[in-house]
């Protein structure tokens, strides 16, 4: 009985560790493609003055690259890791901000982010979607711009598929979410008997 119950208790701690290993590193990693993305943004604005257009295609090939580099992270659009840096220079403090990017805020950035986000949700009013999504409704306003209708049936069916995939994605990362939430709770209650036992 006591190997049995020692086994449960390897297993269960097996599994919370992993859990945390894998919730530990993906925030890291997360803070990471951002601080590389905001050095390259800086690195660009370093070398002298460029306009919005060139910013955004030099900025582009390096996001490309940032994000094949991290591929065990929910890939993240262009328009998103922008918000997120937004997010950070109008909400953090110094230390805060320092702490993730590695760096002090610095307002050439700032507004540079600011001037592409400008740029981008102008030249397409889809791009806060993913790139799949915004693709396929951009097809659907062609197709209706033109009358083309079979292209707009086919855009339609591509885009229905995408959404019950997405739909299928986000239950997935709600289990996930529901196990991690047990597994922490069992960690912590088992961490409070181990604690318990250990003065007795």
């Amino acid at each position: 009985m006591d190997k049995f119950v020692f086994v449960i208790i390897f297993i269960i701690m097996a599994l919370y560790l992993l859990v945390f290993y894998y919730v530990f590193f993906n925030t890291i990693n997360k803070k990471r493609r951002l601080e590389r993305f905001h050095r390259t943004i800086r690195s660009i604005l370093d070398v002298g003055s460029v306009d919005v257009e060139e910013l955004y295609k030099q900025s582009l090939m390096n996001f490309k690259i940032i994000n094949q580099t991290f591929l065990f992270l929910k890939p993240t659009s262009y328009i998103d890791i922008l918000e997120q840096i937004i997010y950070y220079y109008n909400s953090c403090s110094d230390s805060h901000f320092k702490s993730v990017f590695r760096d002090n805020k610095n307002d050439e950035v700032r507004n540079a982010c600011l001037k592409l986000y400008t740029y981008i949700v102008d030249a397409s009013p889809f791009s806060n979607l993913p790139e799949t999504q915004a693709t396929l409704l951009k097809n659907i306003k062609d197709a209706m711009l033109k009358g083309n209708i079979e292209l707009g049936k086919v855009a339609l069916k591509q885009l229905t598929e995408e959404l019950i995939d997405s739909e299928r994605q986000l239950e997935k990362q709600e289990r996930i979410n529901k196990i991690t939430v047990i597994l922490s709770i069992v960690g912590m209650l088992l961490t409070i008997y181990f604690g318990i036992a250990s003065l007795l």
